[in-house]
């Protein structure tokens, strides 16, 4: 599993080529699936069913992974987790508390990200970093910036109960990891990013870490 190498060695990870089935789902968590559109509720399917597998690879009891009121998904208590889906593929990470804060994952298919989205979504800074890269670069490293911020905010969400704005959180790029230097939290939470190109360099995938120790040397080597 490709995204599972962005994480702790202490969390699980589970992933789904394809598509999720409904039948899949406990009826708990059918029930929060009233008026979903079809492709939606085969994503919250694999969703789901990701999650509870990596959960399982932790010990955790098999329960139904309900909905909060930010549509967040609800862990058992004594862990925490994160969902992604695209186009195609799922995947699911999950965590005991204690081993790390918090954790956040996504992962984006390779699109353009024009001008005009990129006003919108990046700080002048990581547009300016973006623009000097050459062109078959950027339009790969605009969804990576794009995904890590989309890891960050599930990764914080629960910390903070805020919704962020995109231009709130500027980050910085390396080879395989990236830094957040405007936060919302906590200075005692410590967050860790990386990324990767996966499913033949079609798709990326990033990871945000919390932890409350800055030297915590759980987390894994791409951090």
């Amino acid at each position: 599993m490709e995204l599972a190498e962005l994480l702790p060695a202490a969390a699980a990870c589970r992933e789904l080529w394809g598509f999720g089935d409904p039948a899949t789902l406990l009826a708990a968590e059918a029930e929060c699936t009233a008026g979903f559109a079809i492709p939606r509720l085969r994503e919250f399917a694999a969703g789901r069913y990701c999650a509870r597998l990596a959960l399982a690879d932790l010990g955790a009891e098999s329960a139904p992974l309900l909905m909060g009121a930010g549509r967040e998904p609800l862990w058992p208590t004594g862990f925490t987790g994160s969902i992604t889906h695209t186009a195609g593929y799922c995947a699911a990470a999950a965590c005991r508390v204690g081993a790390v804060v918090s954790l956040g994952i996504d992962a984006e298919r390779i699109v353009a990200v024009d001008r005009s989205e990129r006003q919108v979504l990046f700080c002048p800074a990581e547009i300016d970093w973006l623009e000097s890269l050459a062109s078959p670069e950027q339009a790969a490293m605009a969804c990576a910036m794009f995904s890590a911020k989309e890891s960050y905010f599930k990764c914080t969400f629960p910390l903070t109960r805020r919704f962020l704005e995109f231009k709130e959180v500027e980050l910085r790029f390396g080879a395989r990891s990236f830094a957040v230097l405007n936060r919302n939290l906590d200075s005692r939470v410590h967050v860790r990013g990386a990324y990767r190109f996966m499913g033949g360099h079609d798709i990326v995938a990033t990871a945000v870490v919390a932890t409350s120790d800055p030297e915590d040397v759980s987390v894994a080597a791409p951090f």
